[in-house]
């Protein structure tokens, strides 16, 4: 009797002692465990364009849309930026900082959700939403969305602590900081501005002047910030207006809808992840309706915090849904403000069920991580053994492009003079690897083709097309590279890439010859 007396209360004191370190357990699970699967994706298109843009700011000292063009808003390229300057021009430097932001967003989510849940139910949407990013996909990781889910995040505390706050200059504070979050956002990608209605309409009600101004003060400082630079170098304002606002919406926003699109919708719909939101999210209305119908205490008592969380997930619900339509990916930050919701589902279905509601607990976490995490890129990476580039063998098409990129990298390296010129077109991946100079700002010549909403070339898409011919023509660059299509012939892709440049093919005609032909890509060298 004594042994089994013994053992009973040494399983309560070790539950007690797991019980009150839990959050430094489930911390280094996430940091130590999950996380970590970071590093074992390699880069996508959208990463490479990022590095290479990130890498002319960092080298040569030139901003976004000057030194090399993109579309997109340029807060993302600070990430990539801080990853070389501080820890080399690599994949792993940008995955450690990727890394980094994550961890502090798990972090921010904690401290978030602690605002209306309990320390246990909080900890289990960190869990979640750790493995929900592990989880990938390829084509996700990395995206702008994965570090503007920080400041999102952060804007949910600062505005329910301000809400909150009776002191009102803390009060003041905590709303610039929740609108210079949402600014943050913004600048990284444009259309979370939106959110900026939600504390406006919800908690301030379109009467509290006062409170909006702050907030709208908050919402500048970094957009001021951001374009401060620009006004400082003569053309900035005007080239990043055209590459950043006015292409976006003449052309990029009108690239019309295709049938391949249409499948991705359908299979990102369809996706492990958005599924199991689906019915956590389900199973949320469920007990919603229950508790309402049972008059059960709400969890979020104020009726000001109330709205304002469901317009703040509404307005998240519905861009997820529309960059799902437009893009065809769902990007894990979506998912982050969700998470606490669903994580409060699974703790209230499971109250019943008394002392077993631990055990049922721990086993749908470990159900969600056998699902969720990248298991295969973990066996590769120990069969490597323990080695990065083995993971990447899990993406045969992304291994082969990127050691031939490389390949190139180091061939135009050593067959060219520091103070030498290159042209490569279509493939950023060698950009960013290789350091010498491209002879012009942008990618390809793509974004110079593709025509406007009135189904014709708009005026400063000319102006661009002009200026990259007269790059080439001025630098003479010692090697053009052209990326091409797998199993495509070198003349097919000469002609077919060039069909719609002449002047480009004809200044390639009588000045280069090719150099090598590889899987990938075509090298030309200046005769």
């Amino acid at each position: 009797m004594s042994a089994s007396y013994a053992r009973v209360g040494f399983q309560r004191r070790f539950m007690r002692s797991m019980y009150s370190n839990q959050r430094v357990i489930v911390f280094f699970v996430i940091s130590a465990l999950i996380l970590p699967a970071i590093f074992l994706y390699p880069f996508n298109v959208d990463t490479d364009v990022w590095q290479w843009i990130g890498s002319v700011f960092v080298h040569y000292g030139e901003l976004p849309y000057i030194g090399a063009w993109d579309n997109a808003f340029p807060g993302v390229t600070v990430a990539h930026a801080v990853a070389i300057y501080f820890f080399g021009n690599s994949m792993i430097a940008f995955r450690f900082v990727e890394y980094l932001a994550i961890l502090i967003t798990t972090l921010v989510l904690y401290r978030t959700s602690r605002l209306w849940l309990s320390d246990t139910e909080s900890l289990l949407g960190c869990t979640i939403f750790s493995l929900f990013y592990a989880y990938g996909r390829w084509d996700c990781m990395g995206q702008r969305d994965s570090f503007a889910v920080l400041p999102i995040v952060s804007s949910i505390f600062f505005f329910a602590k301000a809400s909150r706050q009776r002191d009102s200059r803390l009060g003041t504070w905590f709303m610039i900081a929740g609108g210079c979050m949402i600014g943050i956002a913004t600048v990284i990608r444009p259309t979370y501005a939106l959110l900026l209605v939600v504390p406006v309409i919800t908690l301030y009600g379109l009467t509290n002047f006062r409170a909006i101004g702050f907030v709208l003060v908050g919402f500048l400082v970094p957009i001021v910030l951001a374009i401060v630079p620009y006004a400082l170098t003569p053309g900035g304002i005007q080239k990043a207006y055209y590459a950043a606002i006015r292409y976006n919406a003449d052309v990029y926003s009108h690239i019309p809808p295709s049938a391949a699109r249409f499948r991705w919708y359908l299979y990102n719909l369809l996706e492990l992840r958005t599924l199991m939101v689906f019915v956590l999210g389900t199973g949320w209305i469920i007990v919603y309706v229950f508790s309402r119908v049972r008059g059960l205490p709400c969890v979020v008592a104020s009726p000001h915090e109330r709205s304002f969380l469901v317009l703040f997930l509404g307005v998240m619900l519905f861009g997820m849904f529309s960059q799902q339509a437009l893009a065809a990916v769902h990007f894990t930050p979506f998912y982050a403000c969700f998470i606490p919701v669903l994580t409060k589902t699974l703790s209230d279905i499971t109250r019943p069920l008394g002392r077993w509601r631990p055990k049922f607990i721990a086993a749908v976490m470990v159900a969600i991580a056998s699902v969720l995490y990248p298991w295969r890129l973990a066996a590769s990476f120990v069969e490597g053994p323990f080695s990065i580039e083995s993971a990447y063998r899990c993406f045969p098409e992304t291994f082969r492009l990127i050691h031939e990129d490389s390949f190139i990298a180091s061939y135009l390296t050593h067959h060219t003079n520091s103070d030498e010129f290159i042209e490569v077109i279509g493939d950023p991946g060698v950009l960013w690897r290789t350091p010498r100079r491209k002879t012009n700002r942008f990618q390809g010549e793509l974004q110079l083709l593709l025509p406007s909403y009135t189904g014709k070339l708009t005026d400063y898409q000319r102006q661009w097309r002009t200026e990259l011919f007269q790059s080439f023509t001025s630098k003479t660059p010692r090697f053009i590279v052209i990326s091409r299509d797998v199993g495509a012939t070198e003349n097919t892709l000469f002609y077919n890439s060039m069909s719609h440049t002449p002047e480009i093919k004809d200044f390639i005609q009588r000045n280069y010859v090719l150099d090598t032909l590889l899987d990938l890509h075509v090298i030309y060298v200046r005769r």
